[in-house]
């Protein structure tokens, strides 16, 4: 379960201060709720700026 302005949320954010925010050493599940978060930004896809890296292979390569 996500929680609100849990760690996962925290993550999700992608900030500057998130690496001093506490949340450096998240679990797998936490991680695994920041990427979801991100992906249900904006309708299932991830959050990336336009001119941005594909995020997708990234994420298959590591689901694999």
């Amino acid at each position: 379960m996500i929680k609100d302005n849990g760690d996962a949320a925290k993550l999700a954010k992608n900030t500057v201060a998130i690496a001093n925010a506490g949340v450096a050493n998240a679990k797998d599940g936490t991680i695994a709720g920041a990427i979801a978060l991100r992906a249900m930004a904006k309708s299932g896809k991830f959050a990336n700026r336009n001119n941005a890296n594909d995020a997708v292979p990234a994420v298959t390569g590591a689901a694999k």
